[in-house]
């Protein structure tokens, strides 16, 4: 499922990136999957009798994971707005070594080799597939990069410790609700409300809610079957599948150093994937 999630969050950017040039913007698009979601779960909840209610800690939980997104979200574009687009990647992608430097401190133990091992190579495929740079670097913009990795370790952290007694339909109605609140206000506090001015715009619109609540609810699934540290380190399949689909939809084209990058990833991928010995 964190695959699956990889590959849905991967291939939204892409297709974002063709709905901007059809009127619409990042704002937009980031409170309208937001509400998407929100509106999708409850009614789901409401079709299936289950309970909108949940534990004090698991409603609080899954509010901060909410907030976690606006922070993910915000402090990626705001990131780009200082450094390049491939800096503020790689920096976002510290986040799965964060989770395991945290999720170790927690239960008072040392990250092991395979995890060490897996983390690495994801970060430094990434890097060589984004084709860093590190010409234009900027403080503000790798805080703001900075920020949004805090906010995916906080997510993939609390997220595994609350969905037991929340469940995964119910966590993302509420984390989603609040994300919607967070990036209406935002984007209404800034004048940057941009519906798509084209049918086939609104069309890519709808796609892209579709592909990422898809992503979202596997995120979910995916810490509560393989635990945060794997969950984290498999989404590093996202930037991948990104460039893999702007090849097919955008026309781009790879070098040999993203090759390469991309074949890093895939080990870290394999060596993720396996189970932890008992």
């Amino acid at each position: 499922m964190a695959v699956l999630s990889a590959l849905c969050y991967g291939a939204a950017l892409p297709l974002s990136r063709l709905a901007y040039d059809h009127g619409s913007n990042p704002l937009t698009i980031l409170t309208l999957r937001f509400l998407a979601i929100a509106l999708v779960m409850g009614l789901w909840l409401r079709v299936t009798g289950m309970s909108f209610r949940a534990p004090p800690r698991g409603v609080l939980a899954s509010a901060l994971v909410g907030v976690c997104f606006v922070s993910v979200s915000g402090g990626t574009l705001m990131s780009v707005s200082y450094i390049p687009v491939n800096l503020t990647v790689l920096v976002f992608y510290t986040h799965p070594m964060m989770t395991l430097l945290v999720v170790s401190a927690m239960a008072k133990r040392r990250p092991g080799t395979a995890e060490l091992t897996a983390v690495t190579l994801a970060l430094l495929g990434v890097g060589l597939a984004i084709q860093v740079s590190f010409e234009h670097l900027n403080a503000v913009g790798i805080g703001f990069a900075l920020l949004a990795a805090i906010g995916a370790t906080t997510t993939f952290v609390v997220a595994a410790r609350a969905l037991p007694t929340v469940g995964t339909t119910l966590m993302s109605w509420y984390a989603c609700s609040v994300a919607f609140v967070g990036g209406a206000a935002i984007t209404l506090g800034m004048d940057a409300v941009a519906i798509p001015n084209t049918a086939f715009g609104i069309g890519l619109i709808a796609i892209i809610i579709a592909v990422f609540a898809t992503a979202v609810v596997a995120m979910f699934v995916g810490v509560k079957l393989i635990g945060p540290v794997r969950s984290a380190t498999l989404l590093c399949l996202e930037p991948i599948t990104a460039i893999f689909v702007a090849v097919l939809v955008l026309g781009e084209h790879l070098k040999a150093g993203q090759w390469l990058g991309a074949s890093l990833v895939g080990i870290a991928m394999l060596i993720a994937s396996r189970r932890p010995a008992e």
